[in-house]
């Protein structure tokens, strides 16, 4: 299976603090990874520089065999990576639907502004095959009754769904997904996880970050575990749940 996405000792500093030091990871095309590692050991650090919002201070970044360390997040976008953010990030005055359609932007010469403030009887035939895509996309996700609805007046496990589905109108190779069941009861996050399991099914290659050790066992397939910005373990879940340097970081020593 080949390499989708590879990270060659990355590292990123602030100010003189290190956030992440020399991080080399390979993600397999196809595969589940999950980092994981306690707060502040750098996850999000790591995403952002994956998805082009920071600049690495040292290291590359390889997605689909080219470096796009110095490219900008609507670059990478378009290459085929998308992401959601570990905080809830949508247009909360506009629609569902609407939310999603802006995602499909990347795959269009028509304006964002056009795709959404277009009347519907003056819509071009690529604004209405983009809002056909999005209403798809919101199927498939589980949103398409509530397209017409405002997007902040979504229940909050609701909202993390949209997210997704914005994420994945820009039609990702990879899909970066920033703690996906952070807040939420049993019931929502078993059907993030059903969800999830429905977009490796596509074939679309999934990290994420994710505090729900029971979710992140039950889903990845290979894991890397971070502390304090290093790279202290990797390998599948059995040997990271009995790895002790991992047991340290999260429990402590005596």
């Amino acid at each position: 299976m080949s390499r989708i996405l590879e990270t060659i000792e990355l590292s990123k500093r602030f100010n003189g603090f290190s956030a992440l030091r020399s991080i080399s990871i390979a993600l397999k095309a196809g595969d589940i990874h999950a980092i994981i590692g306690p707060n502040g050991a750098g996850k999000t650090t790591l995403f952002n520089l994956l998805s082009g919002v920071y600049r690495c201070s040292e290291g590359k970044v390889i997605f689909l065999e080219e470096e796009i360390t110095d490219l900008k997040p609507y670059q990478i976008s378009i290459m085929g990576m998308a992401r959601t953010f570990q905080n809830i990030c949508l247009f909360p005055k506009m629609s569902v639907l609407e939310n999603v359609m802006v995602g499909r932007h990347v795959h269009s010469d028509t304006s964002l502004f056009k795709i959404v403030l277009s009347p519907p009887f003056r819509k071009s035939a690529s604004e209405v095959k983009i809002q056909k895509k999005a209403e798809e996309i919101l199927d498939f996700v589980g949103l398409y009754r509530q397209r017409e609805q405002v997007a902040s007046s979504l229940p909050y496990g609701d909202q993390r769904r949209l997210e997704v589905a914005r994420a994945l109108a820009t039609e990702p190779r990879l899909l970066l997904l920033d703690e996906p069941v952070a807040g939420m009861n049993p019931n929502e996050t078993e059907s993030v996880l059903d969800l999830i399991k429905k977009i490796e099914s596509l074939g679309i290659t999934i990290l994420l970050i994710e505090h729900d050790m029971k979710l992140v066992m039950g889903l990845a397939r290979q894991i890397t575990v971070l502390n304090f910005g290093e790279k202290i373990a990797e390998g599948s879940p059995n040997e990271i749940q009995n790895n002790q340097r991992v047991i340290e970081a999260y429990l402590g020593t005596e």
